[in-house]
Order: C-alpha cells, then sequence, then structure tokens
C-alpha cells in the first residue's frame, strides 16, 4: 500500500477544510444568523426538527419546487467538499431528468466559453479544456460532470476577477462580476425559456442578501427567475447545532423555517462536517485502489463517478 499518498490523501479529503478570511461586509448577514444558532433556542429547536441526514440515497430533487428556474449552491472556497458535494447535486439532477439544462459557474470565465463551448460539442478532451481554463484543473470536475450528465456548461466571471484579486473581492467588484452572470443567465433564458440552471460560486455571490449589494438570487429575482438557494457550511456554531441534536460527524440538510427566511442567508445549509475520521475498512479500499498501477489520479476526490470518490462519498453520507 502506497501509506504515504494515501495518508495526504486522506489529510487533504478530510482536514483541508475552508480557508478562513477575516469577516468583511459581505459575511454580516451569515454572520448575525450563525450567531443566532447559539443564542435562539426556538431557532435551533426548528431547525433540529427539520434537519435531514444526506445519506447515500438522498433525493436532491427535494431541494426545488416545481417553478424553480434556477438552483444557487454557495461554498466557502478551497473546500473539497463542497466541490464533491455540488457534483453529486449536478450527477443527481442529470441523472433523475430534473430538467436542468445550464450548469453555470463562477470558476470559469466568460471569456472562456469557446473552450466551454468546445468541449461540450466533444470537440476537445477535459485534459485539452484544463489546459486553456484560468483555474487550470481546480474546477473541472465540475463541467465534466455536468458535461457527462446533459447540462451546457457556462463561464460566469468576469476576466478581471482573476487578474486583480483586491478588486474582485471588493464591493464594487463584487456588484460588476454579479450583474454579469446575471446577464449571462437571463440571456439563455431568454432565448430558450425552458432552460433550467445550477449555479455554483462562493456564498458572498449566492447568498439571499448582503446590506451592501444586490446578490445574484436578487437579480435573478427582479429578473423574473424563481430561485432555490444552498449554502455549504462547517463553522463551529454549525457542528455545535449538529451536535445537541445526535447527528456530530453527520453530512446534513437542515432547512430554513419560514419565519426565518428574512434572517437566513439561504433557503438550505448543507453542513459539511470537518475531520471526518474514515473507516479502517475504507482506508484499506482506498490503499488497494492506489496500489493498482493503472490508478487514474485525475479528480479522484472530487468527481463522484471515479471509483476512489465513491468511496469517500459513502463515508461522508453514510
Amino acid at each position: 500500500m502506497k501509506k504515504l499518498h494515501l495518508f495526504l490523501l486522506i489529510f487533504s479529503i478530510f482536514y483541508a477544510g475552508a480557508a478562513v478570511a477575516a469577516p468583511t461586509a459581505f459575511d454580516k448577514e451569515r454572520n448575525a444568523f450563525e450567531a443566532r444558532l447559539s443564542s435562539d433556542g426556538a431557532l435551533k429547536k426548528a431547525l433540529l426538527s427539520r434537519v435531514r441526514p444526506i445519506t447515500t440515497q438522498f433525493n436532491y430533487m427535494s431541494l426545488l419546487d416545481n417553478n424553480t428556474d434556477v438552483l444557487l449552491l454557495g461554498e466557502e472556497h478551497n473546500n473539497e467538499q463542497s466541490k464533491r458535494e455540488t457534483n453529486l447535486i449536478v450527477k443527481y439532477l442529470g441523472q433523475h431528468k430534473a430538467g436542468f439544462t445550464h450548469f453555470g459557474a463562477e470558476f470559469f470565465l466568460s471569456s472562456e466559453q469557446p473552450f466551454l463551448d468546445q468541449y461540450t460539442d466533444n470537440n476537445i478532451s477535459l485534459a485539452d479544456l484544463e489546459q486553456k481554463l484560468a483555474l487550470g484543473k481546480s474546477y473541472s470536475a465540475s463541467a465534466a460532470v455536468a458535461h457527462r450528465y446533459g447540462l451546457t456548461v457556462l463561464g460566469l466571471d468576469v476576466p478581471k476577477a482573476q487578474e486583480n484579486a483586491a478588486w474582485a473581492q471588493s464591493i464594487a467588484g463584487m456588484k460588476e462580476r454579479n450583474a454579469h452572470w446575471v446577464q449571462i443567465i437571463t440571456a439563455v433564458a431568454e432565448k430558450d425559456p425552458m432552460s433550467r440552471f445550477i449555479i455554483y460560486g462562493g456564498a458572498w455571490h449566492t447568498q439571499q442578501r448582503s446590506g451592501v449589494m444586490q446578490t445574484v438570487p436578487q437579480l435573478l429575482n427582479r429578473a423574473g427567475l424563481k430561485t432555490k438557494n444552498v449554502e455549504y457550511v462547517s463553522s463551529a456554531a454549525w457542528a455545535a447545532l449538529a451536535a445537541e441534536g445526535n447527528l456530530a460527524g453527520r453530512t446534513l440538510l437542515f432547512t430554513v423555517p419560514n419565519a426565518y427566511r428574512g434572517a437566513a442567508t439561504a433557503d438550505y445549509y448543507i453542513y459539511l462536517p470537518q475531520n471526518v475520521k474514515t473507516s479502517d475498512a475504507a482506508q484499506e479500499k482506498m490503499g488497494k485502489m492506489m496500489d493498482d498501477k493503472n490508478f487514474k489520479w485525475e479528480h479522484c476526490t472530487d468527481d463522484p463517478d471515479h471509483p476512489l470518490c465513491k468511496v469517500i462519498v459513502e463515508g461522508e453520507h453514510r
């Protein structure tokens, strides 16, 4: 068994969580809601009464209303679990013919659309696409999964976002980027009223509201599109809530009660537990896979159709 490889892989899967950034104006509403998880007994009771473990048999269609045009998935950046969960959702909704036609992401630039179209049309391989993307392989598994399950991939972000990080995270930059995303989505929707979208990006963009800018769902709603949004969370406040419900270490879906929709930043929060212990059986299974000389390392942790990723998901969604 390649013990060093296995150790590094397990470390990257379960311990390399989201980078913790200093609080910003974009976090104000989210932080205020999280603070209530420890102080508001009625809110805790309401959330725990509706919590559902996400198992390998979970029905992701339950995230949607019949008239949902856009499902937004918001992550804390640099969290491998968020990528896995997003790709699982895309796979499930594609497999179950939920009517989604497009997958758009912050992590692909609108200027990269010609390359994404070539990939969608099977004129270039995933490896070729990765050579052309600004972020390379970082999020390309999402494009692969979307394409595999019949969705057209859209590049949403402006090139300047990759060129100037300070501008990208400024209020002016966020406003311009959000407007750019929505312009692309609504242009497709106007051309094809039957189109339906999964949008994946940072939670600053996908949150329901912000005191300093119009967020993507707010702009989409103004354009007449119906949205549902999910935020991935892993903070200590959510971990404590899970433990209070005797659900520590489980991947969970928290549904926001109607009475708290005005305070929350999402319709749903998916809790992704950190530091989940891998079972001995799973470690042995992964080790045997990696001992195989034909083992493919590409996207082994974020593509839900990769054999090793399936083992990881089974551990997280037990």
